[in-house]
């Protein structure tokens, strides 16, 4: 009797698709900050089209606060996003 080779084949894993950053943030709320200083604060709904959409966003700029429902802040005209804050802290100076 002849010995058989056995060959066990590995199942393999169809490729993930990429994480979409932008659609893990839909729904949250976040800050957009403009190079301009003028600060925007929604819930983030889509990024389309080189344009960043909050609805039910403030925008916060050095003399006035608007509330609005819908917002499309232009990409290249931003210097940060990120998630809404869980805490603010001062930070000393160290001159004390």
């Amino acid at each position: 009797m002849k010995n058989k080779k056995i060959v066990l084949k590995k199942k393999t894993k169809k490729p993930e698709e990429p994480v979409n950053l932008f659609e893990k943030l839909k729904g949250q709320k976040v800050v957009v900050q403009s190079r301009a200083g003028t600060r925007y604060e929604g819930e983030f709904e889509a990024y389309k089209d080189g344009f960043f959409w909050l609805k039910g966003a403030e925008i916060i700029g050095k003399e006035f606060r608007v509330r609005t429902e819908l917002v499309a802040i232009d990409r290249g005209q931003t210097a940060h996003l990120h998630l809404f804050p869980t805490a603010v802290e001062k930070i000393s100076s160290g001159e004390d």
